[in-house]
C-alpha cells in the first residue's frame, strides 16, 4: 500500500498539482458562471454572450499554432539549461544565447500581430452581432472583452514560453489567480445586472491579474531575457514558419470544428437555441480540458527528450500522460452522462442545456481526443507537424456532416458530424503512430549513435558532419578528458587517419576565418576544437551530387562545452570567434598544399551563412576572397571511396 501511494504520488510532481488545481479552479467556475447565466440575462443576452466568446476564437488566426511552437522551441534550448537558486537560467553559453534571442523574437512578434489582428477582429464580430436586432447593449462591452482577450493573447504567448522552460507550477498558478480573479468579478456583476458588461469588465481584470503576476513570479528571469546582450544574432523567422504554416492549417481547422456549433446555431436557428448549445459545449469542453493537464504537463519533458535524443523517455512520456487523459476524460463523462440522465428533467436550470441526446453525442465524440492530442504531441516533439493533413480532411469531414445535419435532423444531433468524423479518425492515427514510431526509432539511431563512457556522438543535418561532445573526469586538482580515441571514433563510424595537429590563434572577438578548403587530390577532413574562448564552427557542403549541396551547419565550440566538428572532405570550413583570445586546434588527414587551396568569400549570399557579426576582421586574403560561382571546387568522391577500402583492409 506505502509503495501504491508513493507511486501515484510521484505523478503529481513537476507542475502535475498546479495544473489540475487550475484546471478544478476553471471547472468549478464554468458550472458557476453557467448556473448563473440563465437566472440573471434573458435568453437574447445569453445567445450574446457565449456568441461573445466563439467570435474571439478568432484570436487563433493571431496565434497560428505560435503557442505549440514557442513551448517547443524553448523547451529544446532550455533541455541544455536549468534554473539556478538565484531564479536565472544558466548552462550551455550557446543555448542560453538562443533561449534568450527566442524570447525577444517572440515578444516582437506577438506584439505586432496582436496590433494586426485587434481591428480586424473587432470589425468581423461587430458584424456578426449586428445580424440580429437586440435591447442587449453589447457594442461597448465587445469592445472591451476583445480588447482584453487580444492583450491576453500577447500575455499566453509569453507564458508559453516559461511552460517550456519547465515553469509549470508558476505558470499554472498565474493562470489560476487570474480564472478566480475573472469569477468573483464575474459573479458580483451577474448579481447586480451589469448583464454583457459582467464578461467585458471581468475578462479585463483577469488579464490585468496575469500581467502583474506575470512580473512578480518571474521578476528575474526577465530581467536576464531583457538585458543579457547577444554575442551574435539568430534568425529565427524561417525555423518559426517552417513550422507554423502547418500548426496554422491545425489551428484553424481546431478553431472550425469546435467553435463552429454557436454561431451555426445563431445563424440557423435563433440565440436561445445558440445559447443552449454554447453553455453545453463549455460544460463539457471543461471535462476534456480538465483531462488534458497529463498532457500538458508532458509536452515540455517531451520536447527535452527529443532535444537530448532519449527516444526511449519520449515514449513512455506519450504513451503514460495519453492513458492518464483517456482514463481521466471517460471518469468525467460518465459523471455528467449520469447527471444529464437523472437530473435533467427534475431540476429546472439544467432544461438551459440541449438534450440528453445531444449531451451522450458530443461526450462521446469528444472522449477520442485525448488519444489525437496524446499522438500529436509525439510528433509535435520532434519540430515537425506530421498530422496537419490529416486534421484538414478531419475537420472538412465534421464541417460537411454537421451542416448536413443541421438541415436534415434536430437541432439535437448537431454534434453527430463531429463523432462521425473522429471515429473514422482514429484508425488513421493508430497507423501513423505506429510509422512515426519505427521512423523516429530509426532516426535515433542513426542520429544520436553509440555512446561512449567518454565520448557521445551526434550526426547533423549534413552527412558526414559529426558533433562529438567530450566528457571530462574531475577532482580537487582539476580535471582529465581523452580529446581523441581512434578505436573509439572508428566503432562510431567515423573512420579517419589524422596526419597533422594545426594550432590557431585569434586575439579579437568577431574575427572570420573563412571558407577555406583544399581540391582532391589534397582534400581534407578536419576535427575542430576549440581550446581556449569559444567560436561559432561552420562546415558548407560542397560535394556537387550531395543532396545538401551549398547547404551549412553551424555549432559553438568553446573550451567550457568541451564539443567537437568532425568535418569530412569535400566541406569547406570556416568559424568566427565569439570571444578575444581564441585558441583552436583541429586535426586534418592530409597535408597541406598551397596550389589546391581555395578560398571562398566569406558571406557568399549563395550559401548564405549566418555568422552573426555585423563588422568581421578578416585576413587581407579573407577580404578578397571569390563567390563560389566563381571558384573551381575539384571534389573527388571516389578518392575517398577508395581511402576508405584501404583503410577498411588494413584493419581486417
Amino acid at each position: 500500500m506505502k509503495h501504491f501511494l508513493k507511486k501515484v504520488k510521484s505523478q503529481f510532481s513537476g507542475g502535475v498539482t498546479h495544473t489540475f488545481v487550475n484546471r478544478v479552479i476553471h471547472l468549478i467556475s464554468g458550472p458557476i458562471t453557467l448556473l448563473l447565466i440563465p437566472i440573471f440575462l434573458s435568453d437574447v443576452t445569453q445567445g450574446f454572450w457565449f456568441t461573445f466568446g466563439s467570435i474571439a476564437g478568432l484570436l487563433a488566426f493571431a496565434d497560428l499554432g505560435l503557442t505549440v511552437v514557442v513551448e517547443q522551441f524553448s523547451a529544446h534550448e532550455y533541455a541544455h539549461l536549468k534554473l539556478n537558486k538565484s531564479k536565472v537560467y544558466e548552462g550551455d553559453p550557446e543555448h542560453l544565447q538562443r533561449l534568450i534571442s527566442l524570447f525577444r523574437f517572440v515578444l516582437r512578434w506577438t506584439l505586432i500581430v496582436a496590433a494586426i489582428i485587434f481591428p480586424i477582429i473587432t470589425v468581423v464580430g461587430g458584424v456578426v452581432l449586428n445580424l440580429h436586432e437586440s435591447d442587449s447593449a453589447w457594442l461597448v462591452p465587445w469592445i472591451i472583452f476583445i480588447a482584453s482577450r487580444t492583450l491576453g493573447f500577447v500575455i499566453s504567448e509569453i507564458l508559453a514560453f516559461f511552460h517550456g522552460t519547465g515553469q509549470i507550477g508558476k505558470v499554472q498558478t498565474i493562470i489560476a489567480i487570474s480564472n478566480v480573479c475573472m469569477l468573483i468579478v464575474k459573479i458580483i456583476l451577474l448579481v447586480f445586472r451589469f448583464n454583457l458588461f459582467s464578461l467585458a469588465i471581468a475578462t479585463a481584470l483577469g488579464v490585468l491579474a496575469q500581467l502583474v503576476f506575470l512580473f512578480v513570479f518571474f521578476n528575474k528571469p526577465l530581467r536576464q531575457l531583457f538585458s543579457t546582450k547577444l554575442t551574435r544574432s539568430y534568425k529565427w523567422f524561417k525555423s518559426f514558419v517552417a513550422l507554423m504554416w502547418k500548426f496554422a492549417l491545425s489551428a484553424l481547422s481546431g478553431y472550425l470544428v469546435f467553435q463552429i456549433y454557436t454561431p451555426l446555431a445563431f445563424i440557423a436557428f435563433d440565440p436561445v437555441d445558440a445559447g443552449r448549445v454554447g453553455i453545453t459545449l463549455t460544460l463539457i469542453m471543461a471535462c476534456l480540458t480538465f483531462s488534458m493537464v497529463w498532457l500538458s504537463v508532458a509536452n515540455p519533458k517531451m520536447n527535452m527528450a527529443v532535444s537530448k535524443g532519449d527516444w526511449s523517455k519520449l515514449e513512455r512520456l506519450a504513451k503514460k500522460n495519453t492513458l492518464l487523459a483517456i482514463g481521466t476524460y471517460l471518469v468525467g463523462a460518465g459523471i455528467l452522462l449520469g447527471g444529464f440522465a437523472i437530473f435533467q428533467s427534475r431540476i429546472a436550470i439544467l432544461e438551459s442545456f440541449m438534450p440528453l441526446t445531444a449531451v451522450a453525442i458530443l461526450l462521446a465524440a469528444l472522449s477520442l481526443q485525448p488519444f489525437i492530442t496524446g499522438v500529436a504531441m509525439f510528433g509535435r516533439a520532434h519540430k515537425q507537424e506530421p498530422f496537419f493533413i490529416v486534421t484538414l480532411v478531419t475537420a472538412a469531414v465534421s464541417i460537411g456532416l454537421t451542416v448536413l445535419f443541421v438541415n436534415i435532423l434536430p437541432i439535437d444531433f448537431i454534434f453527430l458530424g463531429l463523432l462521425v468524423a473522429g471515429v473514422l479518425n482514429v484508425p488513421v492515427y493508430v497507423i501513423m503512430y505506429k510509422k512515426l514510431k519505427l521512423k523516429w526509432r530509426q532516426h535515433y539511431m542513426e542520429h544520436h549513435f553509440k555512446k561512449e563512457q567518454n565520448m557521445i556522438f551526434t550526426r547533423t543535418k549534413l552527412d558526414g558532419v559529426v558533433e562529438v561532445e567530450l566528457k571530462s573526469f574531475g577532482d580537487n586538482r582539476g580535471w582529465f578528458s581523452e580529446t581523441y580515441n581512434k578505436e573509439v571514433f572508428d566503432k562510431n563510424g567515423v573512420v579517419y587517419n589524422f596526419v597533422q595537429d594545426n594550432h590557431s590563434y585569434s586575439a579579437t572577438k568577431g574575427t572570420v576565418r573563412a571558407l577555406h578548403l583544399q581540391n582532391a587530390p589534397f582534400a581534407q577532413a578536419k576535427l575542430v576544437r576549440c581550446v581556449r574562448g569559444a567560436i561559432f564552427d561552420v562546415a558548407v557542403d560542397l560535394r556537387q551530387d550531395s543532396p545538401t549541396y551549398k547547404q551549412w551547419v553551424g555549432v559553438e565550440l568553446s573550451a567550457e562545452n568541451k564539443k567537437m566538428l568532425m568535418i569530412p572532405r569535400g566541406f569547406a570550413h570556416g568559424f568566427v570567434t565569439l570571444c578575444d583570445d581564441t585558441e583552436v586546434m583541429y586535426k586534418v588527414d592530409n597535408h597541406y598544399n598551397k596550389e589546391s587551396e581555395v578560398g571562398i568569400i566569406f558571406n557568399d549570399p549563395d550559401i548564405g551563412v549566418e555568422w552573426g557579426v555585423e563588422e568581421p576582421i578578416l585576413s587581407d586574403k579573407d577580404k578578397v576572397a571569390k563567390v563560389l560561382a566563381e571558384c573551381n571546387i575539384a571534389w573527388d568522391k571516389s578518392e575517398v571511396l577508395a581511402e576508405t577500402l584501404e583503410d577498411s583492409g588494413k584493419q581486417a
